[in-house]
Formats: C-alpha cells, structure tokens, sequence
C-alpha cells in the first residue's frame, strides 16, 4: 500500500509541477513562377524541407546558442511538409517563457526561406520583362507603318477631290466652248470667224483628251493605290493583332509571378501539446497499482519460499 501511494504520489506531483509545452509554428506557402504549363513551383517541397531542416534551422539555432547558452538544450525546432498540400509547416515545441525567442526564430527562418526565392524570382523576372520589352519593339514598327500608310491613304483623298474638281472645271470649259463654236458656226462669213472654229475646236479637242485622262486616273489609277494603301492597312492591323498577343502572353508571364508567403504568421497554438494532467495522474495512478500489486506478489513468493 505505502509502494502504490509513494509512486501515485510522485506521479501525481510531476503532472502537476512539470511545465506545460506548447507549439509555436507557421505555415508557409512555395511560390510560383512562369514555365510552358502555365506555372510551376519556385522549388519543389522536398528541396525546401531539405534547406529548412539541414541548412536554416541549425543556423538560426547556432546562433540562437551563441547568444543564449544557457538556453541552447531547450530550443526544438522541426520542419515537415503534409502529404500534397505544397506547403512547409515549421514548428517548435517549448514552454511558455520561451515563446518571444521561438517566434523570432520562426521569423528568422521564413526570412532566410523567402530572401533565397527573391534571388530566383528576380532572375526569371527580369529575363521575362526583357523579353516583353523585346516583343514591344515589332509592335511599335507596325503601328508607325500603319500610321505612315494611312497618311498616304489619305493624301490620295486629297488628290481624288483635286481631280475630281479639275475634272468639273474641264467639262465645264468644254461645254463653253461647244457653245462658242456653235455660235461661231452660224456666223461664218469670213475668214476670221473660221480660225475663231478652229481655235475653239483644237481647245475642245485637247480638254477632251485631258478630260479622259482624268477620268480614267481617277477611275482606275487612284482607285487602285487607294485599295492598295487599305490592304497595307489590314496586313498592318493583322500583324499588330497578332504581336498584341505575343506581348500578352509575356506580360501575363510576367504578371503570373506569386512570392513565397506565409500561410499564417508564426503564431502560438491556444492549447499546449501533449497528455492533460488528469490524463498524467490516471497514468500515475493505473502504473502505482500494477507495481503495487507487482511488489505484494514478489513478497509472497519470497515469504513462500523461504525456509521454514
């Protein structure tokens, strides 16, 4: 009875006099950058778990050590990654008083974890904005040719309307002079009035002759530089289409960056880990009778055995 009291006891005491642990930790997110898929991962979660667990915990916690040697054996800091989630979930186990150094030290880690993607991110960035930059320059020629093919297209306008009023000024001189030679052709009595119907016949000749030439420049030349000048314009308008989307498709690359980030800041969970004391005392308490009974069967065998 005094065995199974004494360890009960003792048991009962250590649940209640040991210090509560509890879980300091975050979670964090891999970000993403461009590739032929769409995106993919800045590293996998398998080679980040790997710098976390090799590289940046026992830094952090070296120098953690170095600044706080007595502490040094009461610092745990472990790293794993759940099954397909992509994320690294960093975690530390402690007591209370230690939760200020543990948050630092969480932050500490995300740091080094996130200045170590910056580097790749602003790599692949800057390629894939040169890139837009380039893919802007046949972009901007296209448009200046459109530019320049719609002033020519538009001077032909203007030429069009100063033929087409020469034209007007032309039918007009001819229809004056068909009335002056007809006046002219019934009043020929003389000599004179018979060069005046030369005269005017040769101008009505020659304006006709010019007045063709018009005509048919007008009708076929100028409508054939016009629909020439507007194919040039929708060749242009196609070509500009077409580059438009291939700085698109690098602009959204470009845009399609996401940094690595934490899920949740380093935070401590509200509940500490591990067995409750009720738990710990119906332990101590279950472990107290069995070696209780353990010791009262090991003293009748002796009693039983020995020598009368």
């Amino acid at each position: 009875m005094l065995v199974f009291l004494a360890i009960t006891g003792a048991g009962i005491l250590t649940a209640f006099l040991k210090d509560k642990n509890w879980s300091y930790r975050t979670s964090i997110e891999i970000g993403s950058i461009p590739s032929q898929q769409g995106s993919q991962k800045i590293e996998s979660p398998e080679s980040v778990l790997a710098k976390v667990t090799e590289n940046y915990v026992p830094r952090v916690t070296a120098d953690f050590v170095d600044e706080h040697p007595k502490l040094g054996g009461q610092i745990v800091i472990t790293a794993r990654s759940p099954r397909e989630s992509g994320l690294i979930v960093i975690e530390g186990l402690g007591k209370r008083s230690l939760e200020d150094h543990y948050l630092q030290l969480i932050k500490q880690i995300v740091t080094l974890l996130k200045n170590d993607h910056r580097q790749i991110t602003e790599t692949v960035r800057a390629e894939l904005s040169a890139k837009v930059q380039q893919n802007k320059v046949p972009l901007l020629v296209l448009e200046n040719e459109k530019n320049r093919v719609i002033a020519q297209a538009g001077r032909i306008d203007t030429l069009n309307a100063l033929i087409s009023s020469h034209i007007e000024q032309l039918r007009k001189r001819i229809a004056e002079a068909q009335l002056r030679y007809e006046a002219a052709e019934r009043d020929v009595s003389n000599e004179a009035t018979a060069m005046t119907m030369l005269l005017i016949a040769n101008e009505i000749s020659t304006d006709r002759e010019h007045l063709e030439e018009l005509e048919e420049r007008l009708e076929v030349d100028q409508k054939d530089a016009k629909d020439l000048y507007m194919k040039q314009i929708s060749d242009a308008d196609a070509g500009i289409e077409a580059q438009k989307s291939v700085v698109e498709a690098a602009q959204n690359k470009l845009d399609n960056f996401q940094d690595t980030r934490t899920v949740i800041p380093p935070m401590r969970l509200p509940q500490p880990v591990g067995p409750r004391r009720a738990v710990l005392a119906a332990i101590s308490i279950i472990i107290g009778l069995m070696i209780a009974i353990f010791a009262v069967a090991i003293i009748e065998f002796i009693k039983k055995t020995r020598p009368q």
